[in-house]
């Protein structure tokens, strides 16, 4: 079923070495760019996106939204190349603690499968990036949190590489 948010382009043909491009501008997809190749000639393609709410299978990091490209006329085997452009609310990316350069474009097919996501402009509001698939589907947008490494204390008297002494009148040499 499609819902208000959805967005959809038809191509009566797409020819060997042309590239189809869909700038997607509803702005509630967070998707902003769709463009491919094909290996043969196609007609009557059609590529419509979505967001989906949930998925029973969810990928191991953070999910900021699930979406959905389907394709009629065309199949992965048939996509020579194919880059989708995104984008990630910055608020997001702070209430989460997400590294942003973490965040990845996800293709579920037979399971999930992290693509190459290039990080392409951050501004004041969203952080662009643009990631390459093999085939459309569903795609998780997905970043993970920030990891501290933890503070390493000297412990047996004698101060070690990386170790922080807690006793300034020590000289710094031992604990």
């Amino acid at each position: 079923t499609t819902t208000a948010t959805a967005t959809s382009r038809t191509w009566s043909s797409i020819n060997p070495g042309a590239t189809a491009v869909m700038t997607i501008s509803k702005t509630n997809l967070d998707f902003t760019e769709i463009s491919f190749s094909v290996a043969n000639q196609v007609s009557n393609v059609k590529i419509a996106v979505d967001t989906v709410e949930k998925l029973a299978a969810a990928p191991s990091d953070h999910v900021y939204k699930y979406i959905n490209v389907s394709h009629e006329n065309i199949n992965d085997a048939n996509i020579k190349s194919a880059t989708i452009g995104f984008r990630i609310n910055r608020t997001w990316i702070k209430d989460n603690d997400i590294n942003k350069s973490t965040v990845a474009l996800n293709r579920y097919a037979t399971g999930w499968r992290k693509l190459p996501t290039n990080l392409i402009n951050d501004t004041e509001e969203f952080i662009y990036y643009e990631a390459e698939t093999p085939g459309f589907s569903v795609f998780a947008i997905t970043g993970e949190e920030i990891v501290i490494a933890p503070k390493i204390v000297c412990g047996n008297n004698v101060r070690e590489a990386g170790e922080e002494c807690d006793d300034p009148d020590l000289g710094n040499q031992t604990c």
